[in-house]
């Protein structure tokens, strides 16, 4: 928490997706007003249907790891938690196995 939020009995949470086209862009105005704004969280949601393919496969995911480590660097510089919403639903991964052979499947866990 923010050194100016710690009398604070709120959390303070903003989601929001960053575009592949433009995620440096606006992680940058991020970086730069999260702060301003005494947001203590951001959640990234990844990709989002609204803006690209619909739902992510698991395998998307982990390749989009290296973004994702990378925002959550900056954010730390700046004492901003981060946090993750994949934007996948238990529905929408059942029909995701069954629109796609068994081999392209998303691999997941409920342990995890």
């Amino acid at each position: 928490m923010h050194k100016q939020n710690k009398n604070r009995r709120a959390w303070y949470s903003l989601r929001r997706t960053l575009p592949l086209w433009n995620a440096e862009k606006n992680l940058d105005e991020l970086v730069k007003h999260l702060p301003e704004y005494c947001v203590d969280e951001l959640v990234v949601k990844v990709d989002t249907e609204e803006f690209t393919h619909g739902q992510p496969l698991v395998r998307w995911v982990k390749n989009y790891q290296n973004r994702l480590f990378r925002i959550r660097d900056r954010l730390e510089k700046i004492n901003v938690r981060y946090s993750l919403n994949p934007w996948i639903e238990l529905r929408s991964l059942m029909k995701n196995l069954f629109q796609h052979k068994i081999r392209d499947t998303p691999q997941i866990s409920l342990n995890q």
